[in-house]
């Protein structure tokens, strides 16, 4: 934004950091109550996409979502994030080699994109994978994490300039931009985990 544009002109719609957690408006609610619709519009539909944009397939469970709800919207996620079928294929295939570490509470693959929803989406026991506590996704250009909100505050105590969203502070995600070393994510995950 050029520096003299009118800063009281702009609508802020975020719901990561300061602005995640349960009970806090998703970006979708915001801009519905910034747009004043009544709330007959909001739909099964827009309460799915907001349900999946907080808690991801968890908290499409949370609102009732059936199994073909659940695999729809994420089906229109990852389409909207423009996930190539190479990219599915690359995430499946990591998937599948993944490491778990401490008895099974961290899961972690090593991705060669960095499109995460192929492998949450693959191991997600709701859609037929095996499940996973808590997740890192370790990425060419990002490094990200899945799980307990607990997991997420020493992350996020460990790299403040990280990002973070979800369900805290029970669940969420926080992710950086670097491919960061996996022997110290692992150690600040089990500090998280005690």
């Amino acid at each position: 934004m050029p520096a003299d544009f009118p800063r009281e002109s702009i609508a802020w719609i975020d719901h990561h950091g300061a602005l995640a957690g349960q009970g806090k408006p998703t970006s979708l609610e915001q801009v519905f109550r910034l747009l004043d619709f009544p709330e007959e519009h909001w739909t099964r539909d827009l309460a799915l996409v907001a349900a999946n944009d907080r808690g991801h397939i968890r908290g499409l469970q949370d609102v009732g979502a059936t199994a073909d709800e659940i695999c729809s919207i994420r089906a229109r996620d990852r389409q909207a994030q423009g996930i190539t079928d190479a990219e599915e294929r690359a995430g499946r295939d990591a998937a599948a080699r993944a490491e778990v570490h401490f008895g099974g509470r961290v899961t972690v693959v090593r991705l060669p994109h960095d499109r995460t929803a192929t492998v949450t989406d693959s191991l997600d026991a709701a859609l037929g994978g095996p499940g996973a506590e808590n997740l890192v996704v370790m990425c060419p250009r990002q490094t990200v994490f899945f799980g307990s909100g607990r997991c997420i505050g020493a992350l996020r105590e460990r790299y403040p300039q990280g990002w973070w969203g979800g369900e805290l502070p029970e669940r969420g995600y926080w992710g950086i931009g670097e491919a960061v070393d996996g022997t110290d994510i692992l150690q600040c995950l089990h500090e998280g985990l005690k």
